[in-house]
């Protein structure tokens, strides 16, 4: 669990995002408690922590930092996610994240390893939720975030009943599946290694045709 000075800070920043006044009025959401809308959650043994994920309707990915461990438990246990990843050919302004609180010059984006896990996790899940999970830009975000509170019973719940119906065949807990193809990215490595092809993308080809790339 965060210190209570990073709690307080996300509360800040809650209550800086909705405008609210000091009496704690905002013409969009009438009066609001940020302390009942937001809970910060005690640590859990693990079965109590998968329990208590499966309550959530939803896991909004943080874009800088992706959820790694959690975003795969979340997924497993039933509950969709959410995640940015921008386009490997835009770099634009209007497709980074920035807030009022940070310079113009320091946004965050996608282009990095950690940023990039959450849209890998979807697109491995299969079922083709990252067509419609992973999102190119925040007002992506946004608009999948009110489709998934306004619709949830005819749209977002069909997420949900996917995962759970299918988490015992899903590449992305086939841990066998897993350990194979990366001893065979491992093998291929050492043998490029070898013969000095040190720039090289490794391809593997699974047992159910799938083509993977590590770099």
């Amino acid at each position: 669990r965060s210190d209570p000075a990073q709690e307080e800070n996300l509360r800040q920043t809650a209550r800086a995002t909705l405008r609210m006044e000091e009496n704690g009025v905002d013409a969009h959401y009438g009066h609001v408690d940020i302390d009942e809308w937001m809970i910060f959650s005690d640590k859990a043994p693990r079965d109590t922590h998968l329990q208590r994920l499966a309550l959530a309707d939803v896991i909004l990915d943080t874009p800088a930092y992706n959820q790694h461990t959690v975003g795969c438990d979340s997924l497993n246990a039933g509950v969709p996610m959410i995640s940015l990843l921008q386009p490997d050919d835009d770099s634009t302004v209007n497709n980074q994240i920035h807030t009022t609180s940070t310079p113009s010059s320091d946004r965050v984006t996608t282009d990095k390893l950690s940023s990039r896990v959450g849209a890998s996790l979807l697109k491995n899940v299969g079922g083709g939720l990252e067509d419609w999970l992973v999102v190119a830009d925040m007002e992506e975000y946004k608009e999948c975030m009110v489709q998934c509170a306004r619709n949830y019973n005819q749209w977002f719940s069909s997420f949900k009943h996917h995962l759970l119906e299918t988490r015992e065949t899903s590449p992305l807990f086939d841990t066998e599946r897993w350990v194979k193809n990366l001893e065979l990215g491992l093998t291929e490595m050492k043998l490029l290694s070898d013969s000095h092809q040190t720039d090289t993308d490794i391809y593997i080809i699974d047992d159910n045709g799938i083509e993977m790339q590590q770099q």
